[in-house]
């Protein structure tokens, strides 16, 4: 930390002795202040829990204690927007190049071993890529005990990620003495990347409300907001017969408020004043949700009350709603704001309407500014919520407008004001540089509508408008377009949403959107929570949407394919107006999409349009995964496939043990149906009820099936078939389900409870989610296949939804559907069609089961989700 502490200055009439001494104290504060690091620091200091990684944030300017994870990888701390970065990088051809720091499991300042911890940072990479951040225990001699992956981190071009995850550190890893937290890129090609704010902390059992309201909860106007301080405070009792008490539930504390003589009103209520220093609950609306249980059920109402200085209530609103017996039920409601200057406090009051003796219990009430906020995840503007404390990336629009960062109502605010009176058009720009984002690989920020939107706040109330203008490289301007006009009200937060259309014009080079006020007078206003994304334009009742897996894997040097009619839900790619991938012309044939990675290949993503009209309404990304070709090289794994007829039929079976016996990557086959060595559990016409629930079905024993619970069991199933436990089950159900009209809702259920059984014999257990094949489409199947296709794209959506993105957790999607053309990987056959035998077409002849052909297309996407699972 390099603190110095200054003793050349004391007293020369001090007693020497005295001096001596007092120079020694300064001298051990000294090296103790130094022997800590900056973050540790002030970790203690605001009293949470320290991290025990030292210069996290490189304050310091220096790499350590980090350390470079290969040979041609460099390390150097750097500054970029007010903060220090690791930055890492590699100019040669180097698979992990990262960096890595080794912690003791067990020493006198920490003790990780046995303990869950939690794992925190920040990563950028301008050009983007994959990221893995990987943890591994050593013995005592030096050799590794165990590793593990603990999370997959996408880092989008220039904009910094925050990555957080518990890291339980293995069953094996007992004996460790230190561990090695590694952060590396997945790519084996020159990358440049930068972390930092690296923090590991032990995890709480509890977490305690105080340390939620400074580090987690700060938008929360309500303290004590789960009660796991012990306390009832702040809430009084409604009534003079309601009693207050803690009491603990499923791991939850609880404010349980009762009544044993049946008053109305039984309930609880809490004062806020109207302002704070850094909240003005009047002038805004405000949201309200809580947790509310009552195992009598009944009916309950959120009540606020708000009052002048006497006391006297001089506006409420009620929000009445209806609690099941035994069931807990969330509640949210909106409590519109006030322009009564009489108005100093608001009572929140959560209260039965029965006439009866009542016990209920409320926790996790949340009490924040109303702003219909957009989700953020896949925002392409940096910086959207301020939180680098920077204004950028925006500007200035004149030389009059002075913009900086503040603080109101929990947030920060983009703060644009005038420096002088009647200063015309004060305002904000934001610049949309086309040529460098289509460098990055965003090509559709120029060919589809875009979506803007913020927050804005203005305290006098004003008129603002929203403008485009168009710009050739040169700067020079080319069109101005003004997109929307706001009339702001005085202290509400308004959220706005503005359409930027396609830009048409090959030359133009950039858009510089404006947001500016409409009168020329002295301003100043705020905005918050910015997006910038591709609108996405559904239309009116028809449900049409793209359904895509969050990657797609590819194996170097096998062809992967994309069929655009299979990732078209309520739509036909066929008959669609237009449905294109821009810029990949030349692969898109035969109805999909077609690649084959090389050797020099990485990780890309294409953009699948769909248009009505001139404009497009959809669009969905598809990420591909690079796979290399010896990927799980030297490695054994233990794979099951668990399925329906499609599992059963020997195309896919063969099909996949072709691809693995002839890899470097050795699968081992465990089940109890097929031929060994090419062993399966693919039972024809199941659904996953039948999996669940039967002893046997359609002549079929269900080997998982336990006599004694009546359920699935996949222990049983292991013990009494006497297998070995897999490293891989593979799950590919769904047509049936979807044929035989299986709720939704039931098919995800034992889904569920099926991965929950593999998972209480071993939670190592590796599960890869089969997105099973779509039906044929030739006209002659029609009747057969009516509606089947959109169910099963319905169930793969929620499929998508419930597992994807959860590599680190063991779950990996197997996006087989993707792959099968509809046409002609399934069964058909050449007829006769006149009487003079002359005219013939193509039918179909099955409906549902791919030919041997398309089995091996099913096989080659098993094959490429394995050795991608195997790769991290």
């Amino acid at each position: 930390m390099a603190v110095q502490l200054v003793t050349d200055q004391l007293s020369n009439y001090l007693d020497d002795n005295l001096r001596n001494k007092l120079v020694g104290n300064f001298k051990v504060i000294e090296q103790a202040l130094n022997d800590v690091g900056l973050a540790t620091i002030l970790a203690y200091d605001e009293n949470i829990n320290p991290s025990v990684i030292r210069n996290g944030d490189f304050s310091n300017g220096s790499v350590d204690p980090w350390v470079p994870n290969t040979a041609n990888s460099n390390l150097k701390v750097f500054e970029l927007n007010h903060e220090h970065w690791l930055g890492i990088s590699s100019n040669k051809t180097s698979p992990s190049t990262g960096a890595f720091t080794t912690l003791k499991m067990t020493d006198d300042t920490q003790h990780l071993a046995g303990l869950m911890q939690n794992i925190a940072f920040k990563i950028r990479c301008d050009a983007g890529g994959t990221f893995e951040l990987h943890a591994i225990y050593h013995a005592e001699n030096g050799g590794v005990l165990a590793e593990q992956s603990l999370k997959e981190i996408q880092v989008t071009p220039w904009r910094a990620t925050q990555v957080q995850v518990v890291n339980l550190a293995p069953v094996n890893a007992t004996d460790a003495v230190t561990m090695d937290v590694v952060i590396r890129s997945t790519s084996d090609t020159p990358v440049n990347f930068a972390i930092t704010n690296f923090k590991l902390t032990e995890l709480p059992a509890q977490i305690d409300d105080d340390l939620l309201d400074r580090v987690g909860d700060y938008q929360n106007t309500i303290k004590n907001s789960n009660f796991w301080n012990g306390t009832t405070g702040p809430w009084q009792p409604n009534t003079d017969h309601s009693q207050l008490s803690i009491m603990k539930q499923n791991g939850k504390s609880w404010l349980q408020i009762s009544d044993a003589t049946g008053d109305v009103s039984t309930g609880a209520f809490m004062t806020l004043p109207s302002v704070q220093s850094d909240n003005h609950i009047m002038a805004v609306p405000q949201d309200i949700s809580l947790q509310i249980r009552c195992d009598a059920g009944g009916i309950f109402e959120i009540h606020t009350l708000v009052k002048d200085a006497t006391g006297k209530v001089v506006e409420e609103h009620g929000h009445p709603f209806t609690v099941q017996p035994w069931r807990l039920s969330e509640q949210t409601c909106l409590v519109p704001g006030t322009a009564n200057a009489t108005a100093v406090s608001i009572d929140v009051v959560v209260r039965s309407l029965e006439t009866q003796p009542v016990t209920f219990a409320i926790t996790d009430i949340h009490m924040a500014e109303h702003a219909t906020t957009e989700p953020t995840q896949n925002n392409l503007l940096q910086n959207a919520s301020l939180s680098d404390d920077t204004v950028f990336p925006f500007t200035p629009n004149t030389d009059h407008s002075k913009l900086n960062v503040t603080d109101y109502n929990g947030r920060r605010w983009l703060q644009v004001s005038s420096d002088s009176d009647g200063s015309p058009a004060i305002g904000v720009n934001y610049v949309i540089d086309y040529d460098q984002q289509e460098k990055l690989g965003l090509i559709h920020l120029r060919n589809f509508n875009q979506q803007f939107a913020f927050s804005i706040n203005d305290l006098v109330g004003h008129d603002y408008l929203v403008e485009a203008l168009d710009q050739d490289s040169d700067g020079k301007w080319l069109n101005l377009r003004t997109l929307q006009r706001i009339s702001i009200t005085p202290f509400v937060n308004h959220r706005i949403t503005v359409t930027v259309p396609q830009v048409s014009d090959t030359n133009v080079a950039r858009t510089v959107i404006v947001v500016r006020c409409a009168q020329n007078t002295n301003v100043s206003f705020l905005m918050t929570d910015f997006v910038w994304n591709d609108e996405v334009q559904m239309a009116p009742d028809d449900g049409k949407a793209l359904i895509v897996p969050p990657k797609i894997p590819m194996v170097e040097g096998h062809e992967t394919r994309v069929f655009l009619d299979n990732i078209f839900q309520n739509g036909d790619y066929y008959k669609a107006e237009k449905m294109i991938i821009p810029g990949t012309a030349d692969a898109v044939y035969a109805g999909g999409y077609h690649v084959t990675p090389t050797a020099s290949s990485t990780n890309n993503t294409q953009y699948v349009q769909y248009y009505r009209g001139q404009y497009p309404v959809l669009m969905a990304p598809l990420n591909f995964v690079k796979v290399p070709a010896n990927a799980g090289s030297g490695k054994n794994v233990k794979v099951m496939l668990l399925g329906e007829s499609t599992t059963e039929m020997a195309g896919l079976v063969n099909g996949f043990y072709d691809l693995t016996d002839a890899d470097a990557l050795h699968v081992t086959g465990i089940g109890t149906r097929g031929t060994a060595p090419r062993l399966h559990e693919g039972r024809s016409g199941w659904t996953t009820e039948n999996y669940m629930h039967d002893a046997t079905a359609l002549n079929i024993t269900n080997s998982f099936y336990n006599p004694t619970s009546k359920l699935f069991d996949f222990a049983y199933y292991i013990g009494t078939s006497k297998l070995s436990k897999p490293d891989y089950v593979f799950i590919d159900m769904g047509i049936n389900d979807s044929w035989q009209e299986v709720p939704l809702a039931t098919t995800l259920a034992n889904y569920q409870f099926m991965i929950d059984s593999i998972h209480w014999l071993d939670p190592n257990i590796k599960i890869i989610i089969g997105l099973t094949n779509l039906p044929e489409k030739f006209k002659n199947m029609w009747d057969f296949n009516f509606g089947i296709k959109d169910k099963i794209l319905k169930l793969i959506n929620a499929l998508i939804t419930k597992y994807g993105n959860r590599e680190s957790e063991g779950y990996f999607l197997n996006p087989i559907y993707l792959n099968v053309d509809p046409y002609w990987d399934m069964q058909y056959e050449e007829r006769v069609i006149s009487p003079d035998g002359k005219q013939t077409e193509f039918v179909g002849t099955n409906g549902v089961h791919p030919s041997d052909a398309g089995f091996k297309r099913c096989a080659d996407v098993l094959y490429a989700t394995l050795k991608y699972a195997v790769s991290l």
